[in-house]
């Protein structure tokens, strides 16, 4: 009975099992476009930019709505529990005819009534002021500015995204050739381990082989943890949550596959670097900031047009308020001249002036680093291309050299010390090439940056 039961349980469990839900993540797939995509799209410094772009814009519609109808209204009541009495020279006694009965010097009269009530509006307009102008045109600069500097951090998100994708990537397949050294190294320690036991081998050949397995194991330990660091960095690049899985779907030999031996003769266009266009812009806005303060000099010429309905009620009456409405309306010019500051507005302007060299010199100073840098980035990856191709024929040679040592140890015609020397040359190798792969596609991306030409093709 007790059996039957167990049974029951135990079906009823996997039953259950058949209909829970998987809560297993599944990894989301980027190749490494998407990747860039995503982070143009997702990247928080990205965001931050963007978000300096519309504030500009909004800056622009700030400085166009002071030129526009300011329009204002109001209200305001008035309860007088004492009116307020001013004595005044009694006038009457001028009025009486000589010999008549005359009342005192001076009279106190009140004037006015308990409660009062106001309403008002008024409308202003700006009809000259050259600031106004120059400032709305300096506002959509700025804007300009502002989105050149979103392109540039575009193209920094962009490099650094991919960087951090290769990173990964390389991780990925020295773990692999890791991998595939232990299993050699595991083959290679069998056929010894059954040489020794048959006395064709020393036991020291095994133990120094067995040695050389534990440190390449240890070796993919470190590799395998550093890699979920760089993984976490390209995420983090991306503006994907850390805690999500995602899987990369390219690998370092599709990569190789695509690439494309670059011609670096040209000396790329200066003019493409966002960096530039920003100088560009920033003369533009200083040359404006400079006459901003010189039409300080100009007057400004303000118009204004006001209207009020005032009612009034006698103490106790406040239904009386508003019957009747007595109108009020008057318009006018406000007419502003400078004549004298003191010299702050010539102050204005010579800092001015003197901000404006300064952009100009900085413009100045990039030109003549542009072609250094372009010459260091050219520099650097043909020195890469050189070192790919010279560690590729290595490997070949590693391998080789591996291929043998290993045949001689199981012949017994080598050491093992000969064979653990070549599979320790070996793995540097392969170490060796895959860091001069990925030199060699950072070097073509810092080209690229450099002469201000497609970061991704």
């Amino acid at each position: 009975m007790k059996i039957r039961l167990i049974r029951l349980l135990l079906a009823l469990a996997v039953v259950a099992g058949l209909y829970l839900p998987s809560t297993a993540q599944e990894a989301t797939k980027f190749s490494i476009k998407e990747a860039v995509e995503y982070a143009k799209k997702n990247n928080l410094s990205l965001q931050k930019t963007r978000i300096d772009e519309k504030i500009s814009n909004q800056k622009v519609n700030e400085i166009l709505a002071s030129g526009l109808p300011q329009i204002s209204a109001g209200a305001s009541y008035t309860n007088n529990i004492q009116i307020a009495t001013q004595r005044l020279p009694n006038f009457i006694n001028d009025a009486l005819p000589p010999g008549s009965p005359r009342g005192p010097e001076f009279i106190n009269a009140q004037f006015g009534l308990a409660n009062s009530l106001t309403v008002n509006g008024q409308l202003n307009q700006l009809i000259f002021d050259g600031t106004y102008f120059l400032g709305v045109k300096a506002a959509k600069e700025y804007v300009a500015m502002s989105t050149l500097a979103t392109q540039q951090t575009e193209i920094e998100v962009e490099i650094n995204t991919i960087k951090a994708y290769y990173s990964v990537l390389m991780a990925d397949e020295r773990i692999e050739q890791l991998t595939a050294s232990l299993r050699s190294l595991d083959s290679t320690l069998f056929t010894m381990s059954a040489m020794a036991t048959q006395g064709f081998a020393e036991a020291v050949d095994t133990t120094r082989i067995a040695l050389s397995r534990s440190n390449l194991a240890i070796q993919k330990s470190r590799l395998e943890d550093q890699r979920k660091v760089m993984l976490n960095v390209l995420k983090l690049q991306m503006g994907f949550d850390v805690n999500k899985e995602i899987q990369l779907t390219e690998t370092s030999e599709t990569l190789e596959a695509k690439m494309n031996i670059l011609n670096v003769d040209a000396n790329g266009n200066i003019g493409a670097r966002p960096e530039y266009k920003i100088l560009e812009q920033q003369i533009k806005l200083g040359i404006l900031d400079k006459r901003r303060y010189q039409v300080g000099y100009y007057p400004t010429l303000n118009g204004f047009i006001s209207h009020q309905q005032n009612t009034f009620a006698s103490k106790g009456e406040l239904s009386q308020l508003g019957n009747p409405w007595f109108p009020g309306t008057a318009w006018g010019l406000t007419l502003h001249v400078p004549i004298f500051t003191g010299f702050r507005q010539r102050s204005f302007i010579q800092q001015a002036d003197l901000r404006l060299q300064q952009y100009k010199i900085t413009k100045t100073q990039f030109e003549q680093s542009y072609q250094n840098e372009v010459f260091t980035a050219r520099t650097s990856y043909l020195r890469a291309l050189e070192s790919y191709n010279l560690q590729k024929k290595n490997m070949e040679l590693a391998a080789e050299i591996k291929r043998i040592a290993k045949i001689k140890l199981q012949e017994g015609l080598g050491t093992s010390l000969e064979y653990t020397t070549a599979e320790t040359e070996y793995n540097t190798t392969e170490t060796n090439l895959l860091i001069s792969l990925y030199e060699l596609m950072v070097s073509e991306l810092e080209y690229r940056k450099a002469t201000g030409g497609k970061i991704l093709e």
